[in-house]
């Protein structure tokens, strides 16, 4: 699934509420890169990185990796990787 989340409320009452009711800070903490969800694999985020460059750059650069990743040119890193590596 394809999340761009534009706007400034986020809104994940499509995932269980486990995540849909967390602050912007603990679900970005567990995005590996920013953009891939560590907890609900195949979940991306193009516009929740908050990153170094303005967001529509970002977001350019962002959507550029999920395509690669729906191409199948890259492979999703253990779970144990992701967490160490964030």
């Amino acid at each position: 699934m394809l999340v761009c989340a534009t706007g400034w409320e986020l809104d994940l009452d499509c995932l269980p509420e486990t995540r849909a009711k967390q602050s912007f800070d603990t679900v970005q903490s567990r995005l590996f890169c920013r953009f891939w969800d560590i907890d609900y694999p195949g979940l991306t985020f193009v516009s929740l990185s908050n990153g170094f460059m303005c967001a529509t750059e970002n977001a350019n650069l962002v959507s550029q990796a999920v395509g690669q990743v729906l191409l199948g040119k890259w492979t999703e890193p253990s779970r144990e990787y992701m967490v160490i590596f964030w």
